[in-house]
């Protein structure tokens, strides 16, 4: 596994995880990193992972998804002003829907759907882009 300067994942559209894959190694060791730098969201390609795997720990919500889909996008648009661990430094203010539902797999293939608002939307749209291939910088 790469590290957070690895730009070529970072551009390309990441491809779903095989159903019962085991992701108990790939999730210690972005939970190590994003903790590590202090993050709030990590996507598997900003650690040279091309796979769609997405963590998120705000301080009230924290879960790990696997092949994440937004199925839902509520209450028009806000501004988020958003930092990235890829780009240290760089702060860019962002339009995210200030609501959406997301579907996936917990880390144990059990199915997962969320309602997050605010901040825990807009980490989740942010870690969604990195898997799609976009960054902040695009």
């Amino acid at each position: 596994m790469m590290g957070l300067d690895n730009r070529e994942a970072l551009h390309q559209v990441a491809e779903e995880v095989p159903n019962g894959t085991n992701m108990s190694v790939l999730l210690h060791v972005m939970w190590r990193i994003m903790d590590n730098n202090k993050g709030i969201g990590l996507a598997a390609p900003q650690i040279g992972e091309s796979v769609r795997v997405i963590i998120m720990d705000t301080g009230t919500t924290s879960h790990a998804i696997i092949n994440p889909v937004i199925t839902r996008r509520n209450l028009g648009k806000g501004l988020s002003e958003e930092g990235c661990l890829s780009y240290p430094g760089l702060r860019v203010k962002m339009k995210r829907y200030k609501q959406i539902t997301v579907k996936g797999f917990t880390d144990n293939w059990e199915p997962i759907k969320l309602k997050l608002r605010g901040l825990d939307a807009f980490v989740v749209q942010h870690e969604i882009d990195h898997l799609d291939g976009k960054t902040i910088v695009d």
